[in-house]
């Protein structure tokens, strides 16, 4: 799913699809405040292992993404609560912070009964993204594997949650454009753009106003020429360019400023090889670009075959019982 090129200045005055984008965040996902300080907490490194496993208590996560995640071995039925302290400590509080926040978007997406044949690639296209963050991260320092999956998440995030949130327009629109992200069409159709929903949702979940701000600016293609910016969201900026240009085969990013914001990845001259670091992480790349991610930990099933005859059954129970108080209905008439 692309977007075509749009120049537009950040913070309009007169535009009220900031407000259309949060109150479709704020309908959607409803982010529990204990969710959201547990992201805003670890996040912000105030949090360690212990604090963050006394706040997941009370989400209402299945905390076996965070197992997934880490790739300890499956346990059976049953999860124990020192195999998912053990998990965050593989991860780290932050990188787990920014799994939660992701297996939470995907479940309340879930829970909306999505056409499949939307939802799947959403999701297909989303992970690749986030593990060729994870990726990129691993070696951009200042980044880090959690701060590229999460900019490699904020590109379908806005997708994902119009889908759930006005499922009929959504389909309408898909079949029209095909997936193509046309700002005007978008627009015209949700109210606001996906690149607004995608911001303000990495906000409502506590990662914090600088996040939002560069998600805005590098996915809503953005010009900031006229205000100042802070150096660290420049960054954050320049980490999502390179995971979208990774991502289309591209070797890096057009911009010079972020072609060559992070030390160890910058490009080789003509005729020179790549660094070792950055020939890695091509290789790594084109693997997952070649098959696709194969990450699942945000399915509530292991595989998109279980999820999807979850979701499918949840919808016929849905129709069948939707039929079933109509019928009530008529018939006391």
């Amino acid at each position: 799913m692309t977007r075509q090129a749009d120049e537009d200045h950040i913070f309009p005055t007169e535009d009220e699809s900031w407000e259309t984008a949060l109150g479709a965040v704020q309908s959607c996902l409803a982010v529990p405040n204990i969710l959201n300080g547990l992201v805003r907490n670890s996040w912000a490194g105030l949090w360690e292992t212990r604090e963050f496993m006394r706040a997941l208590g009370f989400v209402g996560l299945n905390a076996r993404c965070l197992m997934r995640a880490a790739e300890m071995p499956p346990d059976g039925a049953d999860k124990h609560a020192a195999d998912v302290e053990r998990a965050v400590a593989l991860l780290g509080v932050r990188t787990s912070a920014v799994v939660v926040a992701i297996n939470y978007v995907c479940q309340t997406v879930l829970k909306s009964n999505p056409p499949d044949r939307l939802w799947v690639g959403i999701f297909r296209e989303m992970m690749t993204l986030v593990e060729i963050g994870y990726r990129f991260g691993c070696r951009a320092e200042g980044i880090g594997p959690e701060g590229g999956m999460l900019m490699g998440f904020v590109r379908t995030a806005g997708l994902a949650i119009l889908l759930a949130e006005y499922p009929k327009e959504f389909s309408e629109w898909f079949a029209k454009s095909r997936g193509v992200d046309t700002p005007h069409f978008v627009k015209e159709t949700f109210g606001c753009e996906t690149y607004q929903v995608g911001a303000v949702a990495l906000q409502q979940l506590g990662f914090g106003t600088d996040i939002a701000i560069a998600a805005a600016l590098a996915v809503g293609n953005l010009q900031h020429d006229m205000i100042e910016v802070p150096r660290h969201v420049i960054n954050w900026k320049a980490a999502y360019l390179w995971i979208e240009c990774l991502r289309n085969g591209q070797s890096y990013p057009k911009d010079i400023l972020s072609r060559n914001c992070f030390d160890g990845l910058t490009p080789p001259k003509l005729g020179s090889p790549a660094s070792p670091a950055l020939g890695l992480l091509y290789s790594q790349v084109a693997n997952i670009r070649r098959k696709q991610s194969d990450w699942n930990w945000h399915l509530p099933n292991n595989t998109y075959d279980e999820t999807t005859k979850s979701v499918a059954g949840r919808r016929a129970k849905h129709l069948q019982y939707s039929t079933s108080r109509r019928t009530m209905v008529f018939g006391s008439e």
